[in-house]
């Protein structure tokens, strides 16, 4: 749609009462017109796939020392494994509400360390859990709670060669830990 505006603008000389009246055009406003879509060709919504190598809400991705790569299928409780390549290859996690295993509640952060084991901040359970590079569960780190080595909904984590690094979201800090979880200090 093409709209012209013509604005008006009088001019005052002087001490004489006598206005000139002037019309300018002020601008054109132009609103790009969008094509229809042909009407054989369907608008398609967001799904949410729970099918093998498809996503309900990913929320990290990472590599592990040879490419592979682990997306963090949030919302379908597990992480996705691909080949470097693309290719899927497995999946681990899932939810049982069973915390002290390797299921998961919402988790939202993943990180792979030089070993190519994998932490995942497990949001809804309030712990990290740590698996090998195959899906096998190996450990929990931390307890819900407010205290030292506790979380209220770890949202993200890193690593570097000596410690991990969790963002303790409800508690508002970041807990560092060594490599074995156990807490050596936090920010603030």
């Amino acid at each position: 749609m093409n709209v012209t505006l013509n604005k008006t603008i009088l001019i005052f000389g002087g001490s004489i009462a006598a206005a000139v009246i002037i019309t300018v055009l002020a601008f054109t406003l132009i609103t790009p017109q969008t094509p229809a879509l042909p009407a054989e060709e369907p608008i398609l919504l967001p799904s949410f796939a729970t099918a093998l190598g498809t996503f309900n809400r990913p929320s990290d991705i990472a590599l592990n020392s040879t490419g592979d790569i682990f997306v963090l299928d949030t919302r379908n409780q597990r992480v996705q494994h691909f080949n470097a390549d693309g290719a899927f290859n497995s999946t681990f996690g899932f939810a049982d509400d069973n915390e002290n295993d390797g299921s998961f509640f919402n988790a939202l952060g993943m990180h792979i360390n030089s070993t190519n084991f994998i932490h995942v901040a497990d949001t809804g359970t309030n712990v990290v859990k740590v698996f090998s590079n195959g899906g096998d569960y190996l450990k929990t780190i931390g307890t819900a709670g407010t205290g030292s080595g506790e979380y209220y909904n770890p949202s993200g984590l890193t690593m570097n060669s000596s410690h991990i690094f969790i963002a303790d979201t409800f508690n508002n800090r970041i807990q560092i830990t060594d490599l074995s979880g156990t807490t050596v200090d936090t920010i603030p």
